[in-house]
């Protein structure tokens, strides 16, 4: 009976142990938060006023022989002690995601030696391309997904828009000819209208200015038509302005 009770004692003293190593190790993982990750903001920092990570960011690049930049790069930040891993998957798109300040480049995984993540997205084609990446940490609690949309375009063509006005100043058949509102739709990145090519019924005329005085050389009904071309060497589709000159 003696060696009966000391068994005893010893499995319950034991079991008592790993109960409250199991308690200690469930309300550990219970307080655990999942990770988070963000993406940099324009003004440099990672949360906003009000504390909110931006989790989604989207960008256009144009890409032609002209620009400098053939790769979009942005960074990246992880907000867990306990982190084990950040992995990322193309979801659209055909390229390479390059992670600078590393030598342990894995495909599909970030390195997280660094908190801040500095990332370079090299496109092999023109069109959408969509990045996701998810933390886990060492309980397996992931991250919301952090998703980069970007667009790559080489031009966009441009728009001409045509005026036709009668002005009558130096001559009765003395008209304005205004391209004044044409457009490079890619001028926000770089585009811009070069040149201005008039076709009144046979006769051509190429200017750089976006407006010119022109007086008919008799009466009659004229069909004026407009192209402007921008600096990628782009012409835009002709449009057309029936005169009628008297």
């Amino acid at each position: 009976m003696i060696m009966h009770r000391y068994y005893s004692y010893i499995v319950l003293s034991f079991f008592a142990l790993a109960c409250i190593s199991c308690d200690n190790r469930w309300a550990f993982k219970g307080e655990n938060l999942p990770p988070e990750l963000g993406l940099k903001l324009l003004n440099g920092e990672f949360t906003d006023e009000e504390g909110n990570l931006l989790i989604s960011l989207s960008d256009t690049l144009k890409l032609n022989a002209k620009t400098e930049n053939e790769t979009y790069t942005f960074d990246m930040k992880y907000f867990d002690e306990n982190l084990v891993e950040i992995n990322y998957e193309i979801l659209k798109g055909d390229g390479e995601l390059v992670q600078s300040n590393t030598t342990q480049a894995i495909a599909g995984q970030i390195d997280i030696s660094n908190e801040e993540i500095t990332l370079e997205y090299v496109p092999n084609e023109l069109g959408e391309h969509e990045i996701s990446f998810v933390a886990t940490d060492i309980f397996g609690e992931q991250s919301a997904s952090v998703t980069v949309f970007l667009f790559f375009f080489d031009n966009w063509a441009p728009i001409g828009d045509l005026q036709v006005s009668y002005q009558g100043k130096t001559d009765p058949r003395h008209y304005l000819l205004d391209a004044g509102n044409s457009i490079d739709q890619d001028a926000a990145y770089g585009g811009d209208i070069v040149q201005y090519k008039y076709l009144i019924n046979d006769y051509e005329l190429l200017t750089t200015v976006p407006s010119i005085n022109y007086i008919f050389q008799s009466e009659g009904t004229f069909n004026v038509s407009l192209q402007v071309l921008d600096n990628d060497n782009f012409w835009s589709e002709a449009v057309t302005e029936e005169v009628l000159v008297e």
